[in-house]
């Protein structure tokens, strides 16, 4: 190990050239790389909402979500299913692996979903249940947890 620092200290000129060197072409990568602002990363995932007044985070859970997940569960390429049952809501997260077939699996958690509202109480006045995707919503749908939230 001293051989080495008596070997940089001898030319330090060398040693200061590489690092000014280093430097600038790092900084030409940096300039010239091409970049963009807010990249849209398909990220693989789907969020569904059912919102439905009046009711409490169990009667949620076990009237709402249970069917839902009961019918999203085989769900072909599924990687992970989360849950949260809240008042007046409760929503399915599903995370599916990467190179999924964005449109056709909309489709069939659609009719999945359409499935599992028959089940749902007869004075469910909520309107059809909503999907969202895409890379900034669901990095916002991880983050966002209320209290009094039943997860599961």
């Amino acid at each position: 190990m001293n051989g080495l620092i008596d070997w940089a200290t001898g030319r330090a000129r060398m040693i200061i050239a590489l690092v000014v060197l280093s430097l600038a072409v790092g900084g030409y990568a940096f300039v010239n790389l091409p970049k963009e602002g807010e990249p849209d990363i398909d990220i693989p995932a789907l969020f569904v909402s059912v919102p439905f007044p009046g009711i409490s985070a169990q009667d949620a859970e076990k009237l709402l979500v249970r069917p839902l997940e009961a019918k999203l569960r085989d769900l072909e390429g599924l990687k992970t299913i989360s849950s949260t049952a809240s008042e007046n809501f409760a929503g399915v997260a599903l995370e599916f692996e990467f190179g999924w077939d964005k449109s056709r699996t909309m489709a069939d958690v659609r009719d999945r979903v359409d499935q599992a509202q028959a089940e749902f109480p007869a004075d469910c006045c909520a309107p059809p249940a909503r999907f969202r995707t895409g890379s900034r919503h669901c990095l916002r749908c991880w983050k966002r947890r209320s209290r009094g939230t039943a997860r599961r």
